[in-house]
């Protein structure tokens, strides 16, 4: 089913949709388009893999890819959106071909067209190894209240003022009193009386917090003395101190292994505390994670870095004395994490000058001693490196140390994968897919920000709507790729005339907006109005030919053309109007100059190249260094405006994956 057999409204989403590989053909996430009624019309490669090659995903209802038991809950959510036209968010799962099913976080949004919703996007993501995370997360509490009630050791949870609140059945057996007789008692009560002091310094070692272990005596129910060695941990909830667990053993091997553990089982519930706490963002989370490895591994620094061709971001760090910060690069060739990179399991170096690492040539011994750094994975594909230091002292991580790491890598990972589906969301949700530009969404949130500004501080702002002169006859003489192209080139244009403060948004075909959020006066309007036309009255040379355009402006000024949105738009759409019938009669595009492409040179399946400056080349569409790629929150559109064929003859050979001739090279 192919954009020309749709109905108009749903074609033009298909094909603004396809004409962005990074964001949907090419998206890790499954992306479809649905009619009103649940029916497929399009759906990128990560899509057509959720049905058996047998089934045309195209047309199909969505129900051919859900399990049959979620069916039900698929189409109320569906509903809800139809009737309500508000995103949803739920949980399902997947049947995969061969039989395999798949946890996935799904996320509608309504596809509207000038406000009018014509049909629905969906957007599915493979959550089954965080929902297995969860899964282990929540098996080992399971593991920790089973190891308590079964614990061979006698094990006891005591208040803050050191009275018994429960034991489990090891407790029993060594003192002879049941669960409900230890209730209430104080560990004076238990031990010795002939060693009174060790109620003294329990109680006091429990309301400060502190973990102890001691050596002692009890008096067991039957009047039987038995020497123990007991081990008093605190328990603390969020933060709070709400009383001890005291473990008793009567074999003192035994001592330093329960203490490890459950400090491990801690270190579990610090991470699960983590993952699932609600109401943070996933930096917060990382820097959380950061944090707590710090505390764990005994680290003096830990941080999280991208890694990217040859070359090392840190993207966030934390602890005191860290030689990095967030935004500082290195060469990967000359940094420690290129070992990392090249290791199957974690990397732990526990002194940097001894013997070989202290003849390496990343030379960072003089910055930290110790180093651990285990690689990061976002949806199956190598990210970069988190890493845990110590600055002057060696570090020394064991067995269960080593698990942790990765664990505190898991969550780490899991957290960038939650940040990059948000801000993919709200590029899909906020960007002119062809352009890069706000779209209307954006362009009337900021104008509606604008107005609200402009009334309580009395401000006056100026809005321009713009239509290009004869762009209808660029599509129809050189066709509509030549047209993007040429909109695209256009856009960069009018960008480079206006402030960082405004706002340059494409609202549909040909015709801009430009929000001007404060100005001085209608003189301050006119000057960026002349600016917006001088920008464009330059040929532009695209890829097969030449062309000139005009574009006409309208302009509405505030408060006086209009009090609200709605007056201010269509003011200046009148005046956009008016512009035209101004302009001379007859006027005509001049005839394009053809380029004829070089002999004997295909670039049928260069869907990529990438330009030595760092911006991605298309061959279908706009085709060259044109595109403005998204740097630190920003759109940085190239400078140096290379063609195709120019980039092409400069790399040697076209980018791709091995073995791939017809399928574009995703770069993150």
């Amino acid at each position: 089913m192919g954009a020309g057999s749709l109905e108009p409204e749903l074609a033009s989403l298909v094909t603004l949709l396809e004409r962005i590989p990074d964001l949907y053909v090419d998206s890790w996430d499954a992306i479809v388009v649905y009619r009103l009624d649940g029916t497929i019309v399009a759906g990128n490669r990560a899509a057509r893999a959720f049905v058996p090659d047998e089934v045309n995903l195209l047309g199909s209802h969505f129900f051919v890819h859900m399990s049959p038991d979620e069916r039900v809950k698929a189409q109320t959510e569906f509903n809800a959106i139809i009737r309500n036209g508000e995103p949803r968010n739920f949980e399902s799962v997947f049947a995969l071909p061969g039989g395999r099913r798949i946890n996935v976080d799904i996320r509608l949004l309504p596809a509207r067209i000038d406000g009018v919703m014509v049909g629905v996007y969906g957007i599915a993501r493979d959550v089954t190894s965080r929902k297995q995370f969860e899964r282990e997360m929540h098996d080992s509490q399971q593991r920790l209240l089973s190891l308590f009630e079964n614990h061979p050791d006698s094990i006891a949870i005591l208040d803050v003022e050191g009275r018994y609140r429960t034991a489990n059945r090891a407790a029993e057996t060594l003192s002879g009193f049941s669960v409900e007789q230890y209730r209430g008692k104080t560990t004076g009560e238990l031990f010795d009386p002939e060693s009174p002091q060790h109620f003294a310094f329990l109680v006091d070692a429990i309301s400060a917090g502190r973990p102890i272990s001691y050596e002692s005596s009890i008096i067991r129910a039957d009047g039987k003395t038995i020497a123990v060695e007991g081990t008093t941990i605190p328990i603390r909830v969020d933060g709070v101190l709400q009383g001890a667990f005291n473990v008793l053993k009567d074999v003192t091997e035994k001592r330093h292994y329960d203490a490890r553990l459950i400090r491990d089982s801690e270190r579990m519930r610090h991470l699960y505390q983590i993952a699932s706490s609600v109401g943070t963002t996933p930096r917060q989370r990382i820097q959380r994670a950061l944090g707590d490895g710090i505390v764990q591994l005994n680290a003096d620094w830990g941080f999280v870095a991208r890694v990217r061709e040859d070359e090392v971001t840190v993207e966030q760090s934390a602890g005191d004395g860290a030689p990095f910060h967030a935004g500082d690069k290195q060469k990967l060739k000359s940094s420690i994490i290129r070992h990392v990179v090249a290791a199957d399991e974690p990397l732990v170096i526990g002194d940097l000058k001894s013997e070989p690492w202290n003849a390496d040539v990343s030379r960072r011994h003089e910055l930290w001693t110790g180093f651990a750094g285990v690689a990061l994975h976002v949806a199956n594909q190598f990210y970069g490196v988190a890493g845990f230091t110590t600055l002057t002292r060696q570090l020394h991580l064991e067995t269960m140390d080593r698990e942790y790491l990765a664990a505190v890598a898991a969550l780490i990972a899991s957290a960038i994968e939650r940040d990059l589906q948000y801000q993919r969301l709200n590029d899909l949700a906020h960007q002119d897919p062809l352009t890069g530009l706000p779209n209307r969404a954006l362009l009337l949130d900021r104008l509606d920000q604008t107005l609200l500004q402009s009334r309580r501080y009395n401000r006056v702002f100026a809005l321009h709507f713009l239509d290009f002169d004869a762009f209808k006859q660029v599509n129809d003489q050189f066709g509509h790729a030549a047209g993007d192209e040429l909109l695209i080139k256009a856009a960069f244009a009018m960008s480079k005339v206006l402030r960082e403060s405004d706002t340059l948004a494409r609202v549909g075909g040909d015709e801009f907006v430009v929000l001007q959020p404060e100005i001085s006066g209608i003189a301050d309007a006119t000057r960026i109005r002349d600016r917006l036309i001088a920008s464009v009255e330059n040929p532009f040379s695209l890829e097969k030919t030449t062309v000139r355009i005009g574009v006409s402006v309208g302009t509405a000024v505030f408060p006086q053309d209009g009090s609200d949105a709605a007056d201010l738009l269509e003011h200046a759409d009148r005046a956009l109007y008016r512009a035209k019938d101004e302009k001379r009669s007859g006027e005509e595009l001049p005839q394009p100059h053809p380029v004829e492409p070089p002999p004997m040179t295909s670039y049928a399946s260069l869907h990529h190249l990438i330009c030595a400056c760092g911006h991605t080349a298309f061959s279908h569409g706009a085709r060259g260094c044109r595109v403005p790629k998204r740097v630190g929150g920003r759109l940085v559109s190239c400078r140096c405006h290379k063609t195709l064929e120019q980039i092409y003859a400069g790399s040697g050979h076209p980018r791709r994956r091995k073995n791939e001739v017809d399928h574009p090279l995703v770069e993150s």
